[in-house]
């Protein structure tokens, strides 16, 4: 028990250490006259008493939190829900489900004051208040608003829808903030931050040179920053549309186009072995059959000899005829060169003939393989030509 004293004392020191709630308590807010608008027109200089004159910015913030988070906040206008000119009529899908079936049992309309914020409403509330303005009996620090988070109704006549509005899971705020109720049921998201966040982004995106940290802070440079943007909005509005999802991973890639100029197979090498062709049909023995490589023997032919033409041209005036060497003698009887002596065993060549009308070959004579044979045969058959003649 001796320390208690000590923790007591520590706790009064250091009050700033303990969780801090993610949303400030602000009292009701009614939206007042609007102020004087310009092209060019910051934060900062916005004046008046309506955060409608920072609706071209406020536009561009709820779309980069549903880029943030899709499908995070959603329109709840329809039969039945009259919304002021300057509320934005966005809650979390659970809202906005609860809030049309609390209309539809009851079968009235409810007007709606407030809905949802941005940080740059939420800044606009916030220094009216600090300034005294607008009759703002308590403001949320920008970025610690639950109308912020798409959770929060400001509404009229909040005695006769209390009991339609929390069978929907609808909490009403109490006596503090009579006119408030939170959405307090299934499938709601924690959305402190997301604003600034999404500020952050939009700054970044039109500032390349002038960055800051996307952390879903609220500090001195996201301020300074908030009071610097145009109220009418950026250039470059929200974050892009998603890109289509790519194709799935099993999915058979087509084929590659053909090459244009591929070139032709190879040919087959020329030395490439080739089965031998088959043999004919009728085809017979091979009977000489030798090696390729053999050289095939000459025949013993008998050569031919030249035959001179058969008949000789005739002498010249002179009385001279040629010889058989191409010369021309004198015409003579005796002479005829001589018949050259027969061979052994052989029979003359002049007296193979007989009879004055032609020549009979002797039965069983040898053949003359040297051709002396034909030129006596010749030379008799001239001789009795020129006979015949000087007759």
């Amino acid at each position: 028990m001796r320390w208690l004293p000590l923790l007591l004392i520590a706790g009064l020191l250091l009050p700033g250490c303990g969780p801090e709630d993610d949303y400030d308590p602000e009292t009701p807010w009614v939206e007042g006259e609007l102020g004087t608008w310009r092209a060019g027109l910051s934060v900062a200089e916005a004046g008046g008493c309506s955060t409608g004159i920072v609706a071209g910015l406020s536009r561009q913030l709820i779309a980069e939190v549903n880029c943030l988070r899709p499908n995070t906040l959603t329109d709840f206008s329809g039969a039945n829900i009259v919304a002021g000119d300057v509320v934005w009529p966005f809650l979390q899908p659970g809202g906005t489900t609860g809030l049309r079936a609390a209309v539809r049992a009851r079968g009235q309309n409810i007007r709606i004051n407030s809905a949802l914020r941005t940080l740059a409403q939420q800044y606009l509330l916030y220094r009216w208040w600090q300034e005294g303005r607008c009759n703002i009996g308590l403001a949320a620090r920008p970025g610690h608003s639950n109308h912020e988070s798409g959770l929060a109704l400001d509404i009229e006549d909040n005695a006769g829808w209390r009991a339609s509005l929390q069978a929907q899971s609808f909490q009403w705020f109490g006596a503090d903030d009579p006119v408030h109720f939170d959405y307090r049921g299934a499938g709601t998201v924690a959305l402190s931050g997301l604003s600034i966040l999404a500020f952050q982004r939009l700054w970044n995106r039109n500032h390349r040179g002038d960055l800051i940290d996307e952390d879903g802070l609220y500090g001195p440079q996201t301020e300074a920053r908030l009071r610097a943007s145009p109220t009418d909005g950026f250039a470059i509005g929200a974050c892009p549309a998603e890109p289509p999802p790519p194709p799935p991973v099993d999915a058979a890639p087509p084929p590659p186009p053909p090459p244009v100029d591929a070139a032709p197979p190879p040919p087959p090498p020329v030395d490439a072995a080739r089965p031998p062709p088959p043999p004919p049909r009728d085809a017979g023995p091979i009977l000489d059959a030798r090696p390729p490589d053999e050289e095939p023997e000459p025949l013993d032919a008998e050569p031919v000899a030249e035959m001179p033409p058969e008949t000789p041209p005739e002498a010249p005036d002179g009385g001279f005829e040629p010889d058989f060497a191409g010369t021309f003698a004198p015409e003579s009887p005796d002479a005829r060169p001589p018949l050259p002596a027969p061979a052994e065993g052989r029979q003359s060549a002049e007296a193979r003939f007989t009879g004055t009308g032609g020549c009979t070959l002797t039965p069983g004579a040898p053949a003359d393989s040297n051709g002396t044979g034909a030129w006596a045969l010749l030379i008799l058959a001239l001789g009795r030509r020129r006979r015949r003649a000087r007759a």
